[in-house]
């Protein structure tokens, strides 16, 4: 099976080996597939968390005040539009039931319908009235009501005003001042991230509580005046837009008289 031969006084070396020999000829070296370890997931700190802010929508909700008009095309009390559909379905009502005035183009008469919507006290003797008018009245009187939609997630309408991040400075013990911001979550902001950045952003010490006095959330907490800092940080890498942040501060205490 091998071949050996003397290279040198005393040492004998393999020089050949005979792998069709009849003894070994069926042995091969088998290859296993390399099974790779689990590797232990990554810990990923809050502030390495990449954010992607929602697309924001304000809507206008119909409610009992316009349900007639929207009726007429089969719309039901609770349905979101944006301004624009409203804007569409006041022009198709008008067109389809004759009230725009043929001379002047920009004139709309009301039938009882739209009278009964957009008229207030006193106004009794209105029976014509511009399209732009007409169209923000019935808005008017439409409830409020936003659409939220994040990345690869259905949008969800919601009723009522979309409430901003909320920032506000108060005095604690010693007179020290903190800044508190709420409402972080209706955004799709991790407190705790948020909190983890201004820490760093800063050089103050955070906290998350439940936020007090509220129906739900939680209240981010940081030490001394931060409102700049969380403003900016709000704007530029979280993206909200700056008419849904509402940033004030306290007003300080009177001082009391002298005697």
């Amino acid at each position: 099976m091998i071949k050996i031969k003397e290279l040198q006084k005393g040492v004998e070396s393999i020089m050949a080996v005979d792998l069709e020999h009849e003894n070994i000829k069926y042995f091969r070296p088998v290859k296993y597939a390399k099974v790779e370890e689990d590797k232990p997931e990554e810990n990923i700190l809050p502030c390495d968390k990449e954010y992607c802010p929602p697309r924001i929508v304000e809507l206008r909700t119909v409610n009992s005040n316009v349900s007639k008009l929207f009726a007429n095309f089969k719309i039901i009390k609770g349905r979101g539009m944006t301004g624009a559909e409203v804007r569409d379905i006041i022009v198709k009502y008008v067109k389809e039931n004759g009230l725009q005035d043929p001379v002047h183009k920009s004139i709309v008469k009301l039938d009882p319908i739209l009278a009964e919507i957009v008229l207030v006290k006193g106004e009794n003797h209105v029976v014509e009235m511009k399209w732009d008018d007409l169209s923000t009245r019935v808005q008017d009187r439409m409830s409020d009501g936003y659409s939220l939609q994040f990345p690869g997630q259905p949008a969800e309408v919601r009723k009522g005003k979309l409430d901003p991040v909320e920032l506000t400075t108060a005095s604690r013990s010693g007179n020290k001042k903190i800044t508190l911001i709420y409402n972080l979550e209706t955004y799709g902001i991790d407190p705790q991230e948020f909190a983890h950045k201004c820490q760093v952003g800063v050089a103050a010490s955070t906290a998350v509580n439940p936020a007090v006095n509220r129906k739900s959330g939680n209240e981010v907490l940081i030490q001394g005046n931060q409102i700049a800092f969380a403003t900016n940080l709000l704007l530029e890498y979280y993206k909200i837009p700056r008419k849904y942040i509402k940033g004030t501060e306290q007003a300080p205490k009177p001082k009391k008289k002298k005697k």
